[in-house]
């Protein structure tokens, strides 16, 4: 009997969590997305961390957020690595 409810229980909490985006979804799209600033990272800096990184020629160099690609352009000329910026 105790297995068999417990059994309920979770089969309740399942179905709850199921339905959680349905009733919250709506909620998130009537409000505006907050502003981001896009803040360059300065050149030294890139070389400094592409440096460390031990970039080579055999290497690709993945920029999540890459605002003007400088992180990947920089991999590819400097040190021969491919590159993917992903904004």
């Amino acid at each position: 009997m105790h297995e068999r409810r417990t059994l309920l229980h979770g089969a309740a909490a399942l179905a709850g969590l199921a339905l959680a985006p349905a009733t919250t979804l709506p909620a998130f799209a009537q409000r505006p997305l907050p502003k981001v600033p896009y803040v360059t990272t300065p050149q030294d800096i890139v070389d400094r961390m592409l440096s460390m990184a031990q970039v080579g020629r055999d290497d690709v160099v993945y920029d999540l957020g890459c605002g003007d690609g400088r992180i990947v352009i920089s991999a590819a000329r400097r040190y021969g690595a491919r590159g993917v910026g992903i904004d």
